[in-house]
C-alpha cells in the first residue's frame, strides 16, 4: 500500500515576516494508508451492441455445450428486422442484423430458429404489444358470417 502525506509550509505570524517557514501537518493531510484497489480503474462498462455473428457464436456454443450467457433475445418487429439480446444481465443491441433471404443461412428467422434449439428464450415483444392492445375489439376478430339457410 503506498502512504499519502502532504505537509503545509506556514509563513511567520506576520505578513511579511518570512523568517519563520514551519511545516504544519494538516489533520486531513495526515498520512494515510491508501488501498491498492482505490488506485486501479473501474472496469469497462458492459457492451451495449453485439454483432450477429458474435451472437450466433454464441449461440452455437449454447446448443453444444448446455451452458449459455445469452438469456434471451427480444425481437422487436413481426419480421425479426430488429432484436435486442440479454447476456449476463445487459441488453445489447444486435448490430448487422441480415434482412430475410430464404437462400441464405443468415437472416432474422434463422437467428429465431437458434434461439429454439439452444433453448434460450425469445419473444416478438412489439407484435406481443400489438395483440394486448387489439384484444377486445374487432380488429383481429373474424366478421360475424350471415347464417347459412338450413338444407334439409
Amino acid at each position: 500500500p503506498a502512504v499519502a502525506s502532504s505537509p503545509i509550509l506556514r509563513a511567520g505570524a506576520f505578513e511579511g515576516d518570512e523568517s519563520i517557514v514551519e511545516p504544519v501537518l494538516d489533520d486531513a493531510l495526515t498520512p494515510t494508508v491508501v488501498d491498492d484497489a482505490l488506485l486501479t480503474p473501474p472496469p469497462p462498462p458492459p457492451p451495449k451492441e453485439i454483432e450477429y455473428s458474435e451472437l450466433v457464436s454464441r449461440l452455437s456454443t449454447c446448443r453444444e455445450t448446455g451452458v449459455c450467457d445469452v438469456e434471451r433475445v427480444d425481437f422487436k418487429s413481426a419480421k425479426a428486422e430488429a432484436a435486442v439480446a440479454r447476456i449476463g444481465g445487459s441488453e445489447r443491441t444486435v448490430l448487422n442484423l441480415p434482412i430475410e433471404d430464404p437462400s441464405n443461412d443468415s437472416s432474422p428467422l434463422k437467428l429465431v430458429a437458434r434461439c429454439r434449439d439452444a433453448n434460450v428464450p425469445y419473444v416478438f415483444s412489439d407484435l406481443q404489444a400489438a395483440l394486448k392492445s387489439t384484444r377486445g375489439s374487432s380488429v383481429l376478430s373474424a366478421p360475424k358470417l350471415p347464417s347459412l339457410p338450413k338444407l334439409f
